[in-house]
């Protein structure tokens, strides 16, 4: 999943693997607009969503250096490895640092990457542009008007994690507070045996919910707490993720409670079988020209 553009002109990228396996990618060399485009760079738009992408960037990026000598930017709409940012016990790796250290090797002219799910990736990668969450949502109309309607939706926190981020995003818009809640795990499986909706400022009774997190797998937690606020008496629980990676489908997701999902193309370019047209895209591209 890579686009290349230098001034608006794209490049067409061809990825196929050899007999052996290995990656290959070609690029269209016969694009002389392309080729003869001055630009103060040209940039590399990735969505890497297994290890066979990560080498075809790089292959990418290898090409195009060879293709064109205009300076390289990388635009990583989504930080793959992000969620281990850290050993944890022994013999692990370090994923994230492991694959900055990669695109750092690639030596690009600046790093762009979208509401990182781990703050350790700004101290790992180099020339590292990081657009925040409230950025990008500050972004789209459609999304700003549904948070603008009257009465008002809630915003809710689904864990510590993402209290601050929630926290932001209610003062930006004007709230007073935010709804917090808290997940208790089974220790021993780390599956998920309760959640609990904290409430002391907000009354849920008869209101809109709006969900927000940087990412969207399974979607477990996410069902769960609709089901804690509806219990609660929400009227209605939507979902806003910067990164619907969905890799259960939606279907569970809105049997389990949870009425809209918003979410941005940051990993999906073209939504897969399984995943619901009613999902409400944010398309990056239409609003950054990167």
């Amino acid at each position: 999943m890579i686009h290349i553009i230098k001034n608006r002109v794209p490049l067409a990228v061809t990825t196929f693997l050899f007999p052996a396996g290995e990656t290959g990618v070609k690029l269209d060399t016969n694009n002389l607009l392309y080729r003869h485009t001055a630009a103060a760079h040209q940039t590399v738009w990735a969505r890497p969503q297994s290890s066979k992408d990560v080498m075809e960037l790089i292959m990418a990026t290898d090409a195009l250096r060879r293709f064109d000598s205009t300076p390289i930017n990388l635009v990583l709409s989504y930080v793959p490895y992000a969620r281990q940012d850290r050993v944890c016990v022994p013999g692990e790796s370090f994923s994230l640092k492991a694959f900055a250290g990669i695109i750092n090797g690639l030596g690009f002219q600046k790093v762009t990457v979208f509401d990182p799910h781990s703050d350790v990736t700004g101290a790992v990668f180099d020339r590292v542009h990081i657009i925040p969450q409230t950025d990008i949502i500050g972004k789209f109309d459609v999304f700003n008007a549904r948070l603008h309607a009257s009465p008002r939706p809630i915003f809710v926190s689904p864990d510590a994690g993402a209290n601050k981020r929630t926290s932001e995003l209610a003062g930006l818009y004007g709230h007073d507070s935010f709804i917090r809640a808290d997940k208790l795990r089974d220790l021993a499986t780390g599956k998920i045996k309760e959640i609990v909706v904290v409430n002391p400022w907000e009354e849920i009774e008869g209101r809109d919910c709006i969900v927000v997190d940087d990412l969207c797998d399974a979607g477990g937690t996410f069902i769960g707490l609709a089901a804690a606020l509806k219990a609660k008496g929400a009227r209605q629980v939507e979902l806003y993720v910067t990164h619907g990676l969905f890799t259960k489908g939606t279907a569970p997701l809105y049997k389990g409670g949870i009425d809209a999902i918003w979410t941005t193309n940051s990993f999906y370019d073209v939504w897969p079988a399984g995943i619901s047209d009613e999902v409400k895209t944010l398309k990056l591209e239409e609003v950054y020209s990167l």
